[in-house]
């Protein structure tokens, strides 16, 4: 008698989900609790509660009475992702990020043909990325960042043609950015940065037309700079630093008009910067340190009116810093040390009243230190060591009261 009652309470306890959810979303859901140990999330509310609608458990969105959407984010997840979640046929949204889920990506997740969102990053998932998410036709956003992922980055990746983010960086990664990337037309943010990437850039990166972020900096990527990233019309990001790349930073660059950010510092790029720079007048950072970039400081730089950091640290640059850099009133860094830098250091200096970083350490500068320096009131670090400066240090300097360090 007590077995005939304990399988009829199993049975109406099932008929309840079933009820409101086909059954297998309710015994995926199910899964998924197992699977990561769903007694100690941080909320579980109504999971596996007799007489509780599905659609009323924490986390889960149902739609017209199917699973649509999962939300455990930070949910303190603990266990791996359950091949069972492949089960769940309609469902558009998965986010279980921030996390501590280990072990593999199922493949099963990519017959999830009305995914639109997944994002498992900030987990400690580990394994291949299966070629299988390239299935998700209707995938929009793919977050697979800060993980242990490793092996290369399918090419499959590139029949994801609704996808606008692919996120996949901080993670293991290795072998080429398969040229596939490039068919991504609908792609707006590219993130692979911090991984162990190898080989050039693709130049089909630059069929991405509607492309505003490109993040591909740290890893070992080798090879010029290709000038088909000059197609990037919308390109507000780019940075491809903390790499192995050679050659001379292309012309084309300067056709960024939308370019805010650009950063190819810590390559080996050589050749002088490109006068074409100062056409990209929405530029707010500058960085080109850590190369072997020589020659003159392009007097065209001091047409970026809206330049914030300008970072030519540690490269062979020569001759004098242009006037018209003074004249960068928006400037709150100006690095240039490390390089051969010749000439004075000009009274106009005194111009840059929002500058907080001025470091010329490490150059050949010649004649007196101006007293306008004085003027510069959120100076908080001054670097004017091992040049050649004469005369004296202006007195009015110790009323630069914000200094955390000064040389």
């Amino acid at each position: 008698m007590k077995k005939i009652i304990i399988i009829c309470l199993f049975t109406s306890f099932y008929t309840l989900i079933h009820a409101q959810v086909p059954e297998t979303d309710s015994l995926a859901l199910v899964a998924l609790y197992n699977s990561t140990d769903g007694a100690n999330w941080t909320i579980n509310t109504n999971w596996l509660q007799s007489g509780q609608p599905v659609s009323s458990w924490f986390g889960i969105t149902v739609t017209n009475d199917t699973v649509t959407g999962i939300d455990l984010n930070d949910n303190n997840l603990e266990g791996t992702i359950p091949p069972e979640i492949g089960d769940l046929s309609n469902l558009s949204s998965l986010n279980i990020n921030f996390n501590q889920l280990s072990g593999n990506i199922p493949s099963e997740l990519g017959g999830l043909s009305n995914l639109s969102s997944l994002d498992i990053s900030f987990n400690q998932l580990s394994g291949n990325i299966p070629s299988e998410l390239g299935n998700l036709s209707n995938l929009e956003d793919l977050w697979l960042y800060d993980n242990q992922l490793t092996g290369s980055i399918p090419a499959e990746v590139g029949n994801l043609s609704k996808l606008s983010c692919l996120y996949i960086g901080s993670n293991q990664l290795s072998g080429n950015i398969p040229s596939e990337i490039g068919d991504l037309s609908n792609l707006e943010e590219l993130f692979f940065y911090d991984n162990k990437l190898t080989g050039s850039i693709p130049a089909e990166v630059g069929n991405l037309s509607k492309l505003s972020s490109l993040f591909i900096g740290s890893n070992q990527l080798s090879g010029n700079i290709p000038s088909e990233l000059g197609n990037l019309s919308n390109l507000q990001i780019l940075n491809l630093s903390l790499n192995q790349l050679t050659g001379s930073i292309p012309i084309r660059i300067g056709d960024l008009s939308n370019l805010q950010d650009l950063d190819l510092g810590s390559n080996q790029l050589t050749g002088s910067i490109p006068e074409a720079i100062g056409d990209l007048h929405n530029l707010r950072s500058l960085g080109v340190s850590f190369n072997q970039l020589s020659g003159n400081i392009p007097s065209e730089l001091g047409n970026l009116s809206n330049l914030e950091g300008l970072n030519l640290r540690n490269n062979q640059l020569t001759g004098s810093i242009p006037e018209a850099i003074w004249d960068l009133h928006n400037l709150r860094s100006l690095g240039v040390s490390n390089n051969q830098i010749s000439g004075n250091i000009p009274s106009e200096l005194g111009n840059l009243s929002n500058l907080q970083v001025l470091d010329l350490s490490q150059n050949q500068l010649t004649g007196t230190i101006p007293d306008t320096i004085c003027d510069l009131s959120d100076l908080y670090y001054l670097g004017l060591g091992n040049n050649q400066l004469t005369g004296t240090i202006p007195i009015r300097i110790g009323e630069l009261s914000n200094w955390g360090m000064h040389l």
